[in-house]
């Protein structure tokens, strides 16, 4: 006879790394349409720019993280840690800084992709 336990999932251990809207409707409990097909979260409207005054955007998807940081993915190889960045919040550009930088993995980035986690200033 075959066992057959259920797989239990540590919830509280997941919710620590992952935002909470994702656990939620990896649980059933949301609508799946934020979900890509890989269940990523789906980019934020948010736009993201070089200086405050939004002159300059930068071309890239913000995707929002629950701790209050974002990730930015765009074709730019000219960001290094340390760098300011702005990113349109509740329709006011806040600073950000650029913690990490390290290049897209996903099928169709190019060379030039870069994924940036950015922090507030």
């Amino acid at each position: 006879m075959k066992d057959t336990k259920a797989w239990v999932e540590d919830e509280d251990l997941i919710r620590s790394n992952v935002d909470d809207t994702v656990v939620e409707r990896m649980l059933q409990r949301g609508a799946a349409t934020g979900l890509e097909r890989r269940g990523i979260a789906r980019a934020a409207p948010q736009r993201a720019s070089y200086d405050r005054e939004g002159r300059y955007p930068l071309d890239g998807r913000v995707f929002p993280r629950a701790d209050g940081s974002f990730l930015i993915v765009a074709a730019e190889d000219m960001f290094r840690a340390g760098d300011p960045i702005y990113v349109e919040v509740r329709g006011h550009p806040q600073a950000f800084v650029v913690s990490a930088v390290r290049a897209g993995t996903r099928v169709n980035d190019t060379p030039l992709t870069r994924v940036l986690t950015v922090r507030p200033r």
